[in-house]
């Protein structure tokens, strides 16, 4: 949130003015002080009593409830606080004022407040103000038409709407009602409550204030628009000005920039730049189209720093489908230049059309544009399955180029129902046309085994190859032609001779039922759906 709401609540201490009837006994000042008055008051007034300071006229009226009628330049004064009208009338035995016509409270050198007429009753303690009102605290400004005070109650009431502005800082907050409990010291501010100064705006129908811990809270709708923050929604939490820290309940959202983020609960350290996300958090960068979701998010803002953990799931939207990426943790990083780097650890699964794989671990980063995936890895694309110690994947335009693999490299498709063809080999290099593979380069210890039969055919043979560098050249999933780089040992057998428990190549592993599906990544999917 910003800092300058800070400044902003406290335009509402002004309101405090309206205690001024119910402050405690200070020492009693010298007689010679005091202005000279046109008719002397009775002689002796016992302490805490109202007193009739000046008046051009002074008359007693006994066919008004036995009031004391003043008229011109009329100054009460009471304890600590100086009040000025035009006229009045002075109930003296209710201890009660009914004054008119320029109404001026004055209280140490500080407050100031005006109306057009004011009725105070020092038995009940009631005090109502009505009228142009207009409370000065410094450069603190309140004006609205009518505020009530219950001091026994210790409550302050104004109806009818207000303005509280601070020239100095050029904030302004305006609401049709306000209360102030001066027991618990909270300010409640209703009805179309707005909040501005020249870097943001707050709206909402309940706002509350506490001066105590100097903490406002959110307890409706609200939206706070700000220069540095961007947008937030919420309709329950609280910002502490003194600690510059924030928290935000019920599904509240902030967009700052080009970036969203929501979650059931957010915490937020202004001066640290640090948020924690509890709850269905959802980060997304509306530029890169890069989500980050799960039930936990710590973000530093500074660092640009995101680690998510407890269901994570990542997704990047393209052109034409959606990549979709879960583990036990997800950390996000971006440097200065604006490159961004994604680790994954523990249980890695991903999904993108007909791409899918699993590993431990995975690390992409768009300074190389490299997917690297580590211990025991497992790539599905189209109708192949590759496997080996070590793999990597160039993206280009957001499409697989080339992939590597290291070190126990094999590569396995389907012959429909008779078998698999194998590629095996210590590394291998697949590259791609058009998301399909369309060469593959076997480095080391090549072996191949591949089952020949004519377009539209069933297959008639099978050839098995050994051959240290091998270079085969596919279309369409299906190999159509191969270069043994080196002297081969390569034979063609009818489908029907072959050994039976040749078919397969040793350490060959068929996980098809590993392969992940979207129904891995069912909560993020059914979550972008409601978005």
């Amino acid at each position: 949130m910003n800092s300058s709401f800070k400044i902003v609540f406290i335009l509402i201490l002004v309101l405090q003015g309206v205690n001024i009837f119910a402050q405690k006994k200070p020492a009693t000042k010298n007689k010679k002080d005091r202005p000279k008055v046109t008719t002397a008051p009775p002689a002796q007034k016992p302490a805490g009593k109202i007193e009739i300071l000046q008046a051009n006229v002074a008359k007693y009226d006994t066919s008004y409830s036995e009031a004391h009628r003043l008229i011109g330049n009329v100054i009460f004064k009471h304890e600590n606080m100086l009040m000025f009208c035009d006229s009045a009338r002075f109930f003296e035995k209710e201890s009660r004022i009914k004054a008119y016509g320029h109404i001026h409270v004055q209280q140490g050198d500080t407050l100031n407040v005006y109306a057009d007429s004011l009725d105070y009753n020092g038995t009940t303690k009631l005090a109502k103000l009505r009228g142009h009102i207009r409370m000065v605290e410094k450069d603190l400004v309140m004006t609205c038409d009518s505020v009530d005070f219950d001091a026994k109650r210790s409550i302050g009431v104004y109806k009818g709407g207000a303005t509280i502005t601070s020239a100095k800082n050029k904030n302004t907050l305006t609401s049709r009602t306000g209360y102030y409990h001066s027991k618990t010291k909270d300010f409640y501010f209703k009805d179309n409550v707005v909040l501005k100064n020249q870097d943001s705006e707050l709206k909402t129908d309940t706002l509350r204030y506490n001066v105590g811990n100097e903490t406002a809270y959110f307890i409706a709708a609200t939206k706070i628009t700000t220069k540095d923050t961007g947008e937030i929604t919420t309709t329950n939490g609280w910002f502490d000005t003194r600690k510059d820290k924030s928290a935000f309940y019920n599904r509240s959202e902030l967009k700052k920039k080009e970036k969203n983020i929501t979650a059931d609960t957010i915490l937020y350290d202004q001066k640290k730049g640090i948020g924690n996300l509890y709850g269905n958090a959802w980060m997304y960068d509306t530029t890169d189209k890069v989500g980050l979701f799960g039930d936990y998010a710590y973000y530093d803002e500074k660092k640009e720093e995101v680690l998510i953990t407890r269901n994570p799931f990542m997704m990047q939207k393209f052109s034409k489908d959606t990549f979709y990426l879960k583990a036990d943790t997800i950390f996000s990083v971006r440097d200065t230049s604006g490159k961004s780097t994604v680790k994954a650890y523990r249980n890695v699964k991903f999904f993108k059309g007909d791409m899918m794989g699993k590993a431990d671990s995975l690390i992409y980063s768009d300074e190389d544009s490299l997917i690297k995936f580590f211990r025991q890895p497992v790539l599905w694309q189209d109708k192949n399955q590759l496997t080996g110690d070590y793999m990597e994947a160039r993206v280009v335009d957001n499409k697989i180029q080339k992939i590597t693999i290291t070190n126990n490299s094999f590569i396995i498709s389907k012959a429909d129902t008779v078998g698999y063809n194998q590629i095996k080999g210590r590394n291998v290099y697949a590259y791609f046309n058009e998301e399909e593979i369309s060469k593959i380069k076997v480095e080391g210890n090549g072996q191949t085994l591949y089952y020949i039969g004519e377009e539209g055919k069933s297959y008639s043979a099978i050839n098995r190859a050994d051959c240290s560098d091998i270079i085969l050249y596919t279309k369409e999933g299906k190999i159509k032609r191969i270069t043994f780089v080196y002297q081969p040992d390569a034979t063609a057998y009818p489908i029907d001779k072959y050994p039976a428990n040749e078919k397969l190549l040793k350490d060959f592993k068929w996980l098809e039922e590993q392969k992940p599906t979207e129904l891995d990544f069912k909560p993020v999917i059914e979550f972008l759906g409601t978005r």
